[in-house]
């Protein structure tokens, strides 16, 4: 039988989901005709008004989850430039983090292609991320281009290089290549985010286990690709790799929250 101590953290942490959950599906709606608002029209200012979008929801879900995201040296981004920007990846709440830490930096996400079959947000999802069929090689190497465009076109990509949710004891996951092949690819930098604290307050895979506190987030600095080519992706990857793993072996101690 529960402790009546245990037994009140229970009910607390299921009425704190439900709270959570709620929220979420709030500022969905809300966010909802407004990104399809800005579908309808074309053009740069399209793009902006949808990151805008984007950027808010973040906000405001933060706020209403009682999470306060913490961003450092954001300002060693240049707003005229397009990066490639690669984050470590363990919680469900990486994604509004990586929007609040870019700021006005517009951006797309990588993403599986089955997201955009999802109700209702299928549709937010095409147009917001580019989509990529894992399963096929012509899926890939069409998401490469379409990556390798929209850099062109001023728009940073955002990638998760661990390739899925880091779920277990190790710091990071071993890194994929397709981060490191599109920089090069575009000759554009990467600009590497380590988060700290999004798996304390949302585990990977864990519901129901939001909490609300801090998370941190802190860019590096930009890391050129201009010159290389793809027999560097070995030695950029352990590279970018070293430095996450360094920043986030600091996490959570003073270290870490130095500016």
């Amino acid at each position: 039988m529960q402790k009546p101590g245990a037994q009140a953290a229970n009910i607390f942490s299921f009425l704190w989901f439900i709270w959570a959950a709620l929220g979420l599906l709030f500022t969905l709606l809300i966010a909802y005709p407004s990104y399809h608002l800005a579908f309808a029209f074309s053009g740069k200012g399209r793009k902006s008004f949808a990151y805008t979008i984007t950027y808010l929801w973040a906000q405001v879900l933060m706020q209403l989850y009682l999470i306060r995201v913490k961003v450092y040296a954001r300002k060693i981004l240049d707003r005229n430039e397009a990066y490639v920007f690669i984050s470590n990846h363990r919680s469900q709440l990486d994604i509004p983090v990586c929007a609040l830490a870019a700021g006005p930096h517009p951006f797309k996400f990588l993403a599986k292609a089955e997201l955009s079959r999802i109700p209702l947000l299928g549709k937010i999802i095409s147009n917001l991320y580019i989509l990529v069929n894992r399963g096929t090689k012509t899926g890939s190497a069409r998401s490469m281009v379409h990556m390798a465009q929209a850099l062109n076109e001023g728009i940073s990509v955002f990638i998760f290089p661990e390739g899925t949710r880091n779920q277990g004891p190790r710091v990071l996951l071993g890194f994929q290549d397709g981060a490191f092949r599109l920089a090069i690819k575009a000759q554009k930098p990467i600009a590497v985010l380590v988060i700290a604290g999004a798996g304390e307050r949302f585990p990977a895979g864990q519901m129901k286990s939001i909490t609300p506190g801090y998370v941190y987030a802190r860019w590096l600095p930009p890391i050129p690709t201009a010159g290389l080519t793809n027999t560097d992706i070995p030695r950029l990857k352990e590279q970018v790799q070293q430095l996450m793993k360094t920043e986030l072996l600091k996490y959570p101690s003073k270290r870490y929250y130095q500016p």
